[in-house]
């Protein structure tokens, strides 16, 4: 109970540094892909820090998507087609960690679909 009355009572600054890092964190994120991936388009979430990644242009399925990120590039992002057939085509990334950590996932990622033969 002294946990939870204190994450209410005396958590606001914590929270809204949070808030500040993860938007930063979605901004370097969507500024990357434009730049870099403009193969993929990042939606922008209306909450949490897990961000869907539409990756359809690149004609992959789930399986060729796994193949890619998971295989090739050392990645494990959260497949969409888990969410039933809307989700296909679609990934989901994890901003909710250092700078540090999604640079290099995204580093990974552009020399994937860079390398790929499949990949527009």
């Amino acid at each position: 109970m002294l946990v939870l009355e204190t994450a209410y009572t005396r958590g606001e600054e914590w929270l809204e540094q949070l808030m500040a890092y993860l938007e930063a964190n979605y901004r370097f994120l969507q500024a990357a892909v434009d730049q870099h991936l403009p193969q993929l388009r990042v939606i922008r979430p209306e909450a949490m820090f897990l961000i869907w990644i539409d990756c359809r242009a690149l004609g992959l399925d789930a399986a060729g998507l796994q193949r890619l990120f998971y295989d090739e590039a050392g990645l494990y992002l959260e497949e969409g087609s888990k969410y039933g057939p809307e989700g296909e085509g679609f990934v989901r990334l994890n901003i909710g960690c250092p700078r540090s950590v999604l640079e290099t996932a995204l580093e990974r990622m552009r020399l994937v679909i860079g390398k790929s033969s499949n990949v527009p």
